[in-house]
């Protein structure tokens, strides 16, 4: 009987090995695929610039004022829809940023990021040159969102569950801090001595 059940877990064994290797090559494929990816974008763009600058040459060659002013008028709205769409990522990153600093131990930051009331909220906390948001309207929002919709956060869990941090106890709200990092001693000091 000892055989068998040594056989057993020498397959399991094998079967985790191989399912190592399996998620190795997968990640150096990826990797591979991502690499070559961005080459050919990159071979791409640089093969419209040099499309754009020909034409641009030719326009400069022939002389036709109208023709260079259209191309002209056509290269900015190109940059600035470029610019437009940069902004708006930088402004959602950001904007997903202030709130996940506020909201704490949620199942999805962009299920709270597209609540309809976000418009209401963040249109006047942005800060147009920095591109960042105010912290009160970020708390505020926050706040709103938890007590409309608090199925959105992650609460307790299941029973026999581990849901406390290292170095935390649940008896009666005591801690033990000999085993708490740096980070979350620092924490814990200044929450407790506001």
């Amino acid at each position: 009987m000892s055989e068998g059940s040594n056989t057993n877990g020498e397959n399991q064994t094998v079967k985790e090995n191989q399912t190592t290797l399996d998620a190795e090559k997968l990640a150096a494929t990826n990797a591979r695929l991502l690499k070559e990816s961005q080459e050919w974008k990159e071979k791409f763009k640089q093969s419209l610039k040099e499309k754009e600058d020909l034409e641009a040459q030719k326009l400069a060659e022939t002389g036709d004022k109208d023709a260079i002013i259209v191309a002209e008028r056509k290269a900015k709205e190109k940059a600035l829809e470029e610019l437009n769409k940069t902004k708006k990522k930088v402004i959602s990153q950001a904007l997903k940023d202030k709130v996940a600093k506020y909201a704490g131990e949620v199942y999805s930051i962009d299920d709270i990021v597209n609540r309809p009331q976000i418009k209401e909220y963040f249109r006047e906390g942005i800060d147009e040159e920095a591109l960042d948001f105010s912290d009160d309207v970020a708390k505020k929002f926050v706040e709103a969102v938890k007590k409309d919709a608090p199925y959105l956060w992650k609460q307790g869990g299941s029973v026999g569950a581990n849901t406390s941090r290292p170095g935390v106890t649940n008896n009666a709200g005591k801690v033990d801090t000999s085993k708490m990092t740096a980070s979350e001693l620092k924490e814990y000091i200044k929450n407790t001595f506001k």
